[in-house]
């Protein structure tokens, strides 16, 4: 009994082990970190039930899992994949009972990088602009990426230099949001975005920065794309319209670029026009169209290109099959078009079609049916494996097509072409015997979605079957389905598109008409906690360029990198083929593939089903007091909603600007669960008034000039109505003007004046209204448009100035307290006073003011961006607006102070002043001082000093650094001596103070110090040499600061002779070379001696020199020119972190007089850095200061007039000569000329010479303009300022009996009569005392400017 029970076991045993069936083990062929990896295992018809373990195994882990299967069933295992690591990857199918088999596939290892994509608020910005973007960061299912790697964010500047760098960036949710302010001054041309994950690339974005006038309203040509060349003619339709939706009227020119043929014609929001063309024009003709707006003269263009195609027509393909199957009827139909895509209306002729099959050919003519003709062909069942098919119509390209013999036995037919995320995606399935089952399993981005067994009916040969797609298996998924009858396995896949779509989904409703100023919502409709990022520009932002925003097709077109529908496949059973006609047939499609071995399935469709075209070749080739209007921004929206509420739904609220326009709206939203998805189409708010005012003010006028302000009311009502537009003078600011005769106006005293006008319906009309300005400032011009139905209000600030030219004078003085009680202390008193002002000045332009500040840097925080009075348009002035901010910076951090504003503001300027000192960048790393110049040795040093020095605060290219010291290391002499190059001003140009000079970027960029010992060393060398012979004080003193610095012992020695140099006054000590006055160079001088003294640890006798250098600045905190006052505030700062000044914190008593009544201004540390004014009566002529408390304080009187005489001794001859040109033109030759008044200076040029030339009040100068003084060989720059009212000429210098002339053109663009008298004034930049001034008037007409009354019988 014991016996038979152990055979029976054993024979139990036997069969199991021997049990018989066919497994099938189907996973994708690739591996990514942290994505679950899916196993599809069937046990397909078997003697009983199995038992399979499939395991993974590679480098960074090995997992395993056995499940129990019965016969004919799918099971699916899903494994948790950590992060991998480089190596050899396995996966392993093992039937341990039942089935008994063990067959195992490579695997390959991919990394799961992130999809990154950048959003920008506009495409195109402009110089001074705010730069917003957001990154975001997704994985293959669009969720936030999860990321343990560095991210880097950078932006490059059209030349290729690092602007701006964020290192380890942290997205919120997976999105990251940062901004730039560009510089007012930057490279132009196209900058770049990168954001780099650590290991895993980069992706850019471009961001076109150039200077532009955002376009009113757009312009768009529609014509046909494609024209037949013999036509002669295109029609087109020109568009043109405000962004607020209304139709522009005025004139429209069109042409075609590079022809003969143009046509002007009126417009009115659109207009139709033909325009010839020859047969011969070269393709694609570029269709051009330029709209001038009637009431503005403004001009858009608009553009459109045209296809010439010799052929009339053209032919497509419609789903014509890429396989036949022997017997098979297929019809093949072909649309006949025109090129333009138009159906052919009544055609003459028959299509043919020539089917050809192994040597035998058939053609069939077919008549065009609703331009669609058809041919059927049954096709031979015989050995014959490829077939072509062609089609030929009156000259159009053939279309040919070459079929392939296809004899699977089993196939899937889809019941549509189009396949939509929420909708059930249906098949067929049909196998040419009879279908007992098959297994069905859907493949999408590397994962196995779907996988089923499904069981058809007895003697069936297809079966009808749906399934539910998901956002998993978008863009592309795979259909696979197979069976296995007698051991042979019936394969069939089909790749299907679907139509973009997202899991996750986001709504924005907005009100659609909204008024100017008005609070708005915005409903926001999303999966609860996602990340909504909101965009709103203007729509003429989008006039000019678009890309900026993301775009639903560029997501989800990159998640076809997650791949593949590709997988691997262990199976013990055969594999069905067929050898026909010598050729190798697999029902997978693939060849070379043997039975009962692994093999892949990949899919053979990569585009679309709808495909069968793209396998075609071509064988040829409202009434109540509304708000004012005053904010008009370009991006209105950009703003996070980080964490939507549970119910989906945000509400925002958001006040709308004042701009008529259409604001467009999108957003994206990003959620952890359903991932990302965006607005489908842009929604829009049309920010419009039917009835509104306009204005155009010039930048400035002169008071007592006569202004024609121009009004335009709009009317886009329904009917034509009367208006009344008025000018409120309540504040009697100016007066209204009649003409007496064409020089001459009455006064009018009145408080208001109106006038009626008459407006068509959608469209405006002009009205102006005579003034002149009787008060310095700024003038409120109150303008009231009212009709029956409606009105608007609008505030215009008109900038009145003197005439003349502005003298600036400061008397600064540091105030000094040491007890805390008052009582305790003798007031320290001191006297500013005013010096004496000419009797000639301009009645009420003085201006008299006192400033305290607790603290040295307190006006040159409080002025950090408006240092020096004079214009910084070359490489050495910009750095005036870069160097300070790394003073102020540095200052804050050497005594410990928090000042958040403070340094974000400092930061914002480094940032504005690096972006605009690389314009002036050569491609060896050298900067010049113009833009048009040679290399400048001196500009180098001075820029790769300040960018070492600002590295610490704000991102510096590094290898802007390591380029500028290789530069400067090549042009160093054997003796160590730096050769003069570049200088500016002539006490650099001696080889001391150069090469000391130069010496000193080398010991600023300490890091890099060991790669250049042996330039530094011979420099110092050589420096130590020279200061033995050279008595030229500022050469001695740049040497002594660079000795200092290299610990050389002669630096005590030059110090001890500088100091039997010094001059002193009262508690007072500098240095001057002139005797008995203060040079233009003196503060450099004394500044380079202060930095000396302080390097070489003199701290104990500075205070006299900070003293007087305190008396020499400006009111705003600087010197008189860019690198004194670099320089001077250097020193200041560095003796005030040195010498650890104590702050002010006391009272500070003012007084008119000696016994007059007395004023306080408190000072306390925690307003130190912060300048308190006070406004003195215009007749004050000292003030006498007293303080008590501790601490010091810096107390200063400040005042300015305008004064409208010459120069005594001027140092520059100028002759002006206003041409005969049209009253609107200003055509005015300055010639002139270096006259030194110093002996020294006899006969040596002048300095770096800047003309500033004021235009009349109502020109600008324009690009041509500009373009035209520019073309003088001696003008090195030419630009404009206060709203391209004056106009700036550098010269490289001028030289004594050598006149140089230029021309300076304007437009009169603002009506503006009886203009005062302009002025040209010229300067050596870098010696003020020597300066000419000039002036010139121009003719001008009151009844150039008049309207209706105004002109009386004057005109």
């Amino acid at each position: 009994m014991t016996w038979f029970l152990l055979w029976t076991f054993i024979f139990q045993y036997v069969l199991i082990i021997n049990a018989k069936g066919n497994f099938l083990v189907v996973a994708p062929d690739t591996l990514q970190s942290y994505i679950d990896y899916e196993v599809a295992v069937t046990l397909h018809s078997a003697d009983m039930d199995s038992v399979i373990k499939v395991s993974l195994d590679g480098p960074s882990f090995t997992r395993s899992q056995s499940i129990y299967i019965q016969p004919m069933s799918t099971r699916k295992l899903s494994f948790n994949i950590p992060k991998l690591t480089g190596g050899e990857y396995q996966l392993t199918a093992e039937g341990l009972q039942g089935i008994i088999f063990k067959e195992s596939k490579k695997l390959f290892m991919s990394e799961d990088k992130a999809s990154i994509f950048i959003q920008t608020d506009k495409a195109t910005y402009k110089p001074g602009d705010l730069l917003q973007f957001r990154v975001l960061f997704l994985d293959r299912q669009t969720r936030p990426a999860r990321i343990d790697k560095p991210i880097t964010i950078e932006i490059h500047d059209g030349d290729k230099n690092l602007i701006k760098q964020w290192k380890e960036v942290k997205p919120t949710k997976g999105v990251f949001s940062g901004e730039l302010n560009l510089s007012e001054h930057p490279v132009l041309g196209n900058w770049t975005m990168a954001v780099q994950v650590q290991d895993e690339g980069r992706v850019t974005k471009d961001i076109k920065v150039d200077k532009y006038v955002l376009p009113k309203f757009g312009v768009r040509i529609h014509t046909a794309e494609h024209v037949v060349a013999s036509n002669g003619h295109i029609r087109t339709a020109i568009y043109a319209k405000y962004s607020f939706g209304k139709p522009v009227k005025g004139k429209a020119t069109i042409s075609i670029e590079g022809g003969r043929s143009e046509k002007t014609v009126d417009i009115d929001g659109k207009v139709n026009v033909e325009l010839p063309f020859a047969s011969t024009d070269k393709s694609p003709l570029k269709v051009v169209a330029t709209v001038t707006e009637e009431l503005t003269d403004l001009k858009q263009n608009g553009s459109a290109y045209v296809t010439l195609h010799q052929n009339r027509y053209k032919l497509i393909a419609i789903r014509w099959p890429e396989n036949f199957r022997g017997g098979q009827n297929i019809t093949f139909p072909v649309a006949v078009t025109n090129v333009d895509g138009t159906a052919v209306m009544h055609p003459t002729s028959n299509l043919t079609f020539n089917f050809s099959c192994c040597g035998h050919s058939k053609i069939i003519e077919k008549p065009l049916i609703s331009s669609v003709a058809k041919a059927a062909k049954v096709f031979p069942d015989s050995r014959c494996g490829k077939c072509e098919v062609s089609t030929a119509f009156e000259g159009a390209v053939n279309l040919t097509q070459t079929i392939s013999k296809l004899e699977k036995s089993l196939r899937i037919e889809l019941n549509n072409t189009k396949h939509y995320l929420r909708q059930r995606v249906e098949f067929q399935v049909i196998s040419s015997e009879v279908l007992p089952y098959f297994m069905f399993t859907v493949v999408a981005r590397g994962k196995i979605v779907v996988n089923k067994y499904v069981q058809v009916a007895r003697d069936v040969g297809n079966k009808h079957f749906s399934f539910q797609p998901t956002v998993d298996m978008m863009p592309q998924a795979t259909i696979c389905v197979h069976y296995v009858v007698n051991g042979v396995m019936h394969s069939d896949e089909k790749t299907i598109e679907f139509e973009k779509d997202f899991g996750n989904s986001i709504e924005i409703r907005v009100p659609e008409n909204a008024d100017p100023g008005q609070n708005v919502s915005l409903e926001v409709r999303t999966d609860p906690h996602s990340f909504v990022g909101l965009l709103g520009v203007d729509q003429k932002v989008l006039f000019l360029r678009s890309g900026n925003d993301l775009s639903q097709e560029h997501v989800i077109n990159d998640l076809r990198k997650y791949g593949s529908t590709g997988v691997v496949t262990l199976t013990n059973a055969n594999v069905s083929t067929i050898e026909e006609g010598g050729e190798c047939i697999f029902e997978n499609g693939s060849c070379g593939v043997e039975s009962r071995t692994n093999f892949k399935y990949t899919s053979s469709h990569k585009g679309k089903q709808t495909a069968a075209v793209k396998s075609v070749q071509s064988t040829s080739a409202e009434v109540s007091h509304p708000p004012i209007r005053q904010e008009f921004p370009e991006t209105w929206l950009f703003m996070n909603i980080t964490d939507v509420s549970e119910n989906g739904f945000e509400m925002v609220h958001k006040e709308i600007p004042d701009t008529i326009t259409s604001w467009v709206i999108t957003g994206f939203s990003l959620n952890p669960i359903s991932g990302f998805s965006m607005t489908k189409s842009h929604s829009k708010i049309r920010v419009f008034k039917p009835f509104f005012v306009s204005s155009n003010l010039p930048y400035s006028v002169k008071r007592g000039e006569v202004i024609a302000i121009p009004l335009v009311v709009f009317n886009y009502m329904d009917s034509p109505v009367r208006a009344t537009v008025t000018m409120d003078n309540s504040d009697q600011d100016y007066e209204f003007s009649e003409v007496i005769n064409a020089n001459e106006a009455r006064s009018l005293q009145e408080g208001q004046r109106s006038k009626a006008i008459w407006i068509p319906a959608n469209t405006g009309a002009s009205v102006s209204f005579m003034i002149r300005p009787k008060k310095i400032g700024v003038t409120i011009l109150k303008i009231i448009a009212k009709c029956p139905i409606g009105q608007d209000i609008i505030l215009e600030k008109l900038k009145v100035e003197p005439d003349g030219v502005t003298k600036y004078v400061n008397k600064a003085i540091l105030v000094k307290a040491n007890r805390l009680h008052r009582r305790s202390l003798e007031p320290y008193e001191n006297t500013l006073s005013v010096d004496v002002i000419p009797t000639d000045i301009v009645p009420d332009s003085e201006f008299v003011e006192l400033e305290v500040g607790g603290d040295l840097t307190a006006p040159t925080i409080t002025n950090i961006d408006n240092l020096v009075r004079l214009p910084r348009g070359c490489g050495e002035q910009n750095m005036v607006n870069f160097v300070p901010n790394i003073l102020v910076l540095r200052y804050l951090e050497a005594t410990k102070r928090r000042e958040p504003a403070i340094e974000k503001q400092a930061k914002k300027f480094l940032a504005s002043g690096y972006q605009t000192e690389l314009y002036f960048k050569k491609k060896d790393g050298s900067f010049s001082v113009f833009t048009n110049a040679a290399s400048s040795t001196w500009l180098t040093a001075y820029v790769i000093r300040s960018f070492h020095m600002a590295a610490k605060f704000t991102d510096i290219d590094p290898s802007l650094l390591t380029a500028g010291l290789d530069f400067l290391a090549s042009k160093q002499k054997e003796n160590g001596e730096f050769p003069v190059n570049g200088a500016l001003y002539s006490d650099i140009k001696n080889p001391l103070a150069f090469t000391s000079y130069v010496l000193l970027t080398f010991f600023e960029n300490k890091e890099h110090i060991p790669r250049y010992q042996r330039v530094i060393d011979r420099a110092v060398q050589f420096v130590a040499c020279e200061v033995n012979s050279s008595n030229d004080q500022y050469s001695l003193a740049i040497a002594a600061l660079a000795l200092a610095k290299a610990k050389n012992s002669k630096a005590g020695s030059v110090l001890a002779r500088l100091e039997s140099m010094a001059r002193r006054k009262g508690d007072r000590k500098w240095w001057s070379k002139k005797p008995n006055s203060v040079g233009s160079h003196d503060v450099e001088l004394t500044s380079y001696v202060l930095l000396a003294m302080l390097e070489h640890g003199i701290t104990d006798s500075p205070m006299t020199i900070a003293d007087w250098l305190v008396a020499q600045r400006n009111s705003n905190g600087g010197f008189r020119s860019t690198h004194d006052t670099v320089m001077g505030l250097q020193a200041l700062t560095q003796f005030a972190i040195e010498t650890s000044l104590p702050v002010g914190d006391m009272d500070i008593l003012f007084a008119l007089s000696k016994f007059g009544a007395k004023s306080s201004l408190k000072v306390t540390p925690e307003k130190a850095l912060t300048v308190q004014s006070h406004v003195l009566p215009k007749t004050t002529r000292e003030v006498h200061v007293s303080a008590s408390g501790r601490g010091v304080s810096l107390v200063q009187l400040s005042y300015r007039h305008n004064v409208v005489t010459k120069e005594e001794s001027p140092s520059f001859k100028i002759k002006t000569t206003v041409k005969d040109s049209p009253i609107n033109r200003l055509e005015l030759e300055i010639c002139s000329e270096y006259t030194p008044v110093e002996a020294s200076d006899k006969g040596k040029p002048s300095n770096m010479a800047v003309m500033e030339v004021q235009l009349p009040s109502g020109f600008l100068a324009d690009a041509d303009d500009l373009k035209r003084t520019k073309s003088s060989p001696d003008v090195k720059i030419v630009e404009t300022k206060k709203g391209d009212t004056m106009v700036v000429v550098y010269f490289e210098s001028l030289s004594p009996g050598d006149p140089k002339c230029v021309t300076v053109t304007a437009s009169l663009v603002h009506a503006v009569a009886l203009q005062k008298p302009s002025y040209v004034v010229l300067y050596d930049y870098y010696v003020l005392e020597r300066r000419a001034t000039e002036y010139y008037a121009v003719r001008s007409s009151l009844c150039e400017i008049c309207q209706d009354e105004e002109c009386r019988r004057g005109c």
